[in-house]
């Protein structure tokens, strides 16, 4: 079975959905060969608790982007609940944090500073003469993230593998010999079993003329 590709989640604020739009229409490539699945607030269907789904997939997630903008830092819901556990997964590295300045905003002293940011040299997109240059220096940078998660991966795979084969004649030759073991023990325990049955047989005791012949 193939391994699943990395999980993308997306945290941006209401306001900033024409970005978040324009951003998944610049993923479109990778997801379409299979190197990443997306994730954001608007995947939630009706019926769905809401707060249960961003917290399962913010938790799952390889990796995450904060689209920064003023409205982003603005959010409650985004600075006071996704932001801290992004954080902290990212502090465990559990997962790769990618700040993506969408607008022009005072970002540079809150707590993902110290993350490299995209576009490149962290100018926002709406700065950008041609946003769509800007959102393909973004997928660009995406992707080299993708390409580091991939190769990580598959050397984990590969370990892994190498260990399985040193481990397996170790496990075989411990199987074998318990098999023994048990064999003998069974063997041993019909042996006694016939024995004792021969003792009482009359066919084994010793010839007596006075015993009837049957």
């Amino acid at each position: 079975m193939s391994p699943q590709p990395p999980k993308l989640f997306i945290a941006y604020a209401r306001p900033d959905r024409p970005f978040l739009d324009a951003f998944v229409r610049h993923l479109a490539p990778m997801r379409r060969e299979g190197l990443l699945s997306i994730w954001h607030d608007g995947e939630i269907g009706p019926g769905e608790n809401w707060q249960s789904a961003i917290h399962h997939h913010i938790e799952s997630a390889d990796i995450i982007v904060l689209l920064v903008s003023a409205s982003f830092i603005h959010s409650e819901y985004c600075y006071r609940n996704e932001l801290p556990v992004a954080l902290q997964r990212h502090e465990a590295r559990q997962v790769v944090i990618i700040p993506v300045i969408v607008s022009s905003c005072d970002w540079t002293r809150m707590p993902f500073a110290r993350i490299q940011a995209l576009p490149d040299g962290g100018k926002a997109v709406n700065t950008w003469p041609d946003h769509d240059v800007a959102w393909t220096n973004v997928a660009f940078g995406i992707r080299s993230v993708l390409n580091r998660l991939t190769a990580s991966r598959a050397q984990e795979r590969a370990v892994t593998g190498a260990h399985v084969k040193r481990t397996s004649p170790a496990i075989f030759i411990i199987s074998a010999v318990a098999a023994i073991l048990i064999v003998t023990i069974v063997v041993a325990l019909i042996a006694s079993r016939n024995g004792g049955r021969g003792a009482q047989d009359p066919s084994m005791l010793p010839y007596d003329p006075s015993r009837p012949i049957k």
